[in-house]
């Protein structure tokens, strides 16, 4: 059997990091069907593999729908995000830089008074 790898620098496309998630979430169902069916001894085993593979189906698919939607902006592709980076941070940056020279010139004007 040839060994897949798969390299993280790779991983370019928001789609391919979904892509992943889903892969993993088959080969770990996969994994706990096969182990459930294939352990005999203890008695409960087998029961807690099948009961795993059915709970972790709901749990990956919770987590994915996370990821489309709180970290949406991080998942657009790269133009996109850097687009969204730029109006995001420099609405932030001068917002603080306008705020701090306000402050710094009050300061300023009360020393002036004093």
């Amino acid at each position: 059997m040839t060994e897949h790898k798969i390299q993280p620098e790779k991983i370019t496309k928001p789609i391919q990091l979904l892509a992943v998630w889903l892969v993993g979430l088959i080969l770990l169902v996969s994994a706990l069907i096969t182990a459930a069916a294939t352990v005999k001894e203890p008695y409960w085993l087998p029961a807690f593999y099948s009961i795993s593979a059915v709970a972790i189906i709901p749990l990956f698919l919770g987590l994915i729908f996370l990821l489309q939607t709180k970290f949406r902006p991080q998942m657009q592709e790269d133009e996109y995000y850097s687009k969204y980076l730029n109006e995001n941070t420099n609405k932030i940056e001068t917002t603080y830089t306008n705020s701090s020279v306000r402050i710094i010139e009050n300061k300023f004007d009360e020393k002036l008074i004093e």
